[in-house]
């Protein structure tokens, strides 16, 4: 949930709050609850300016990436304009959960509140408290180049450019919370049992990596027989600051110049892996569960 300043006059709708100071200041805010289908920052930009269409725009950035003190990631966007020959700045910073997102929308009209208002909406949609930060997520990586992705769930399965030629994949999973960060020995053992699961005739070997961007790293891998067929299954796992992750490739083309290049491909995904931040304990007295 997100809280506006206790004076501020606010009217609850399906789904939306809007609020204004209790002096007029030239300032708007809408906050909107339980956005389905995760919608993209282009989606949220259209549909604040479909509900603003006298607003004239001038500019639009970037989307900025953003994150909320439990961890939550989000961007935030400004859009600069006229409304009735007056300049105006519109500030929208979403959030992004994983079937859902919220949105506040921030629109200023007077010169003084036109400096304020990005710094207002970005500290309020940093503040606002879901409660639900310790769960499996999606995080940051970079995608390899030319690959295909089909997601599945909170997975992404990538395919090359010449599947199926090249019977190759990699899956990112999502990371897990706390998993592993007791135990690092049985969940590597854990991880390999379930690495070869469907294969016959099994040869097996891990190894410790060391550390990259923080997080400590293994590496497991093994070949096996399925339906005739020689498959080659390597697992990175990366653990670190609560979280666990993991990127696997398989393949069954076990030519050495293409299974080097695709094991090249999963260290490079591997590398790009950014850390999910450590969330700030959450000030459970204000939590109202945006699920309600």
């Amino acid at each position: 949930m997100l809280s506006f300043p206790d004076d501020w006059i606010q009217h609850a709708g399906a789904n939306v709050t809007t609020a204004f100071p209790p002096v007029d200041t030239g300032v708007r805010a809408r906050y909107f609850e339980q956005l389905a289908a995760r919608p993209t920052v282009a989606e949220i930009v259209d549909a604040a300016l479909g509900r603003c269409p006298e607003l004239r725009v001038i500019s639009i950035t970037d989307p900025v990436r953003t994150i909320t003190d439990e961890g939550e990631l989000g961007a935030r966007t400004v859009i600069d304009g006229e409304l009735d020959g007056r300049p105006a700045r519109l500030v929208l910073a979403a959030t992004f959960m994983d079937d859902v997102a919220t949105v506040l929308e921030g629109l200023a009209t007077s010169a003084q509140s036109i400096d304020d208002v990005e710094g207002w909406v970005t500290a309020r949609a940093r503040r606002q408290v879901f409660g639900i930060a310790s769960r499996p997520r999606r995080f940051f990586y970079s995608p390899p180049d030319y690959w295909q992705a089909l997601p599945r769930g909170l997975f992404a399965r990538w395919y090359p450019p010449t599947f199926p030629a090249d019977p190759t994949t990699i899956e990112v999973a999502p990371a897990l919370p706390d998993a592993g960060a007791s135990d690092p020995v049985n969940m590597i053992a854990t991880a390999m049992a379930s690495l070869g699961a469907g294969l016959g005739s099994i040869d097996a070997t891990r190894e410790e990596l060391g550390t990259m961007n923080g997080l400590t790293v293994r590496r497991a891998c093994v070949v096996g027989d399925r339906a005739g067929i020689k498959v080659y299954r390597e697992a990175i796992y990366l653990t670190g600051g609560g979280w666990s992750y993991r990127v696997q490739l398989e393949t069954a083309n076990l030519e050495t110049a293409a299974l080097e290049t695709n094991r090249a491909t999963l260290l490079t995904i591997v590398e790009s892996v950014e850390p999910l931040p450590v969330p700030a304990r959450p000030d459970t007295t204000a939590i109202r569960h945006w699920g309600e």
